[in-house]
């Protein structure tokens, strides 16, 4: 080989030359095409969306994840006057921009937010970037997440559900100017002191005038008129003429109910009325019993609860039905969610574990957990209130 033949390899057009001018030209372009992604929020106290990127460049990618959801670039936008104003939009001096989306005729002059999805100008109110021509943008107001109000009307919506549009229902008659949320926490349930609106459906009750809520969680209890009504997914109850229609809530129970006013209890466990007790077990609620004057729950258990000195116990899926433990002892002691200890016994799922010491019995502590096994006594380890080995000493 001739001394300078090593030269020759790396002529241009040479194989060396192209194959290294290919990868140092595909590095270059996934750098440049990165940048975007690695770019800063524009106004990070607003939006973590709006994106400016080294070159000046504005994009939209959410939650600024551009490299897993991808990026919209804004050549239109105005550097100078871009500016968001809530986490999915934005405006330039001419323009107003959804999820990096310019929309057509709206006025960022007179722009104001109204909620995530949710702005208004002096035209029109939008709604997911689209114009909603059914509302009064100038009174326009919204309950998040679900409602939206003018001077005139009420109106109820899906507006987060993966939609890429919206919709609004009217709710006819409802008075916008009292029209609130009884539980902040609920925002598909409202209320005009009136009527109670379930989403778009109207419970068939004029409120009393001493309406309150009481639960809107996994059930629906509140006053009106000095008794306790009740909606529960499925309850099945005895006495029909304490049951009314309810056509709003499919496969719902109402309940109208006679005395104190009253809901105690928590988790599945509810003392209605100071009487009647019910389980939720598997969503649907159950009557367990009735003329029950006192309930305690568990913190360490849901499954488990007192109901006038008896301990009862709901399995968690609804194959099985709540029932009866025995008598609540003195040395009633709660030991897991599912093991505990009554009247000398060690109980498991509501079930005696045959067999096991109540004076060593004990759940290891987490890092002491051995494969299939969930608690030990002194002789014995046990796995869901089976012994599966000896305990060594």
């Amino acid at each position: 080989m001739k001394k300078d033949d090593h030269r020759d390899r790396w002529k241009p057009g040479c194989a060396p030359c192209q194959w290294l001018g290919r990868h140092l030209l595909a590095c270059w372009l996934s750098l440049i095409g990165a940048w975007p992604a690695m770019a800063s929020p524009v106004d990070p106290a607003i939006s973590q969306s709006y994106l400016k990127s080294w070159t000046g460049g504005l994009h939209y990618c959410s939650a600024g994840l551009c490299s897993e959801l991808g990026r919209r670039d804004m050549p239109q936008a105005d550097r100078a006057s871009f500016r968001p104003v809530s986490e999915r939009y934005a405006a330039d001096r001419q323009r107003v921009y959804y999820e990096g989306r310019e929309i057509a005729g709206a006025d960022p002059a007179t722009l104001r937010v109204l909620g995530p999805d949710h702005v208004a100008d002096q035209n029109a109110l939008y709604i997911k970037g689209f114009r909603v021509r059914e509302v009064d943008a100038a009174t326009a107001r919204h309950l998040p997440r679900h409602y939206v109000l003018d001077r005139q009307k009420v109106w109820y919506g899906e507006f987060e559900s993966g939609r890429s549009d919206y919709f609004l229902s009217e709710l006819q008659g409802a008075d916008p100017a009292r029209f609130h949320l009884p539980d902040p926490d609920q925002d598909t349930l409202g209320t005009d002191g009136q009527r109670l609106f379930l989403g778009k459906r109207p419970l068939a009750l004029a409120l009393g005038k001493d309406f309150r809520l009481l639960e809107s969680k996994s059930l629906l209890a509140f006053v009106s008129d000095a008794r306790l009504n009740v909606l529960a997914y499925g309850l099945q109850w005895p006495d029909a003429s304490a049951v009314r229609e309810a056509g709003t809530a499919q496969r719902s129970t109402w309940l109208s109910l006679p005395g104190l006013p009253s809901v105690q209890g928590n988790g599945p466990w509810r003392l209605i009325n100071g009487r009647w007790l019910i389980v939720q077990q598997d969503r649907r609620w159950r009557l367990l019993a009735d003329r029950v004057q006192r309930l305690t729950t568990f913190d360490e258990s849901i499954w488990y609860a007192v109901a006038d000195g008896t301990l009862w116990y709901v399995p968690p899926r609804h194959e099985k039905p709540p029932f009866e433990v025995g008598p609540a002892s003195a040395d009633l002691r709660l030991l897991s969610p599912y093991y505990l200890i009554n009247n000398g016994q060690v109980i498991h799922h509501g079930k005696p574990v045959a067999g096991a010491d109540p004076s060593s019995f004990r759940i290891p502590p987490k890092g002491d957990f051995k494969l299939n096994i969930d608690a030990m006594d002194k002789q014995w380890l046990y796995d869901r209130g089976e012994r599966v080995d000896t305990n060594p000493p």
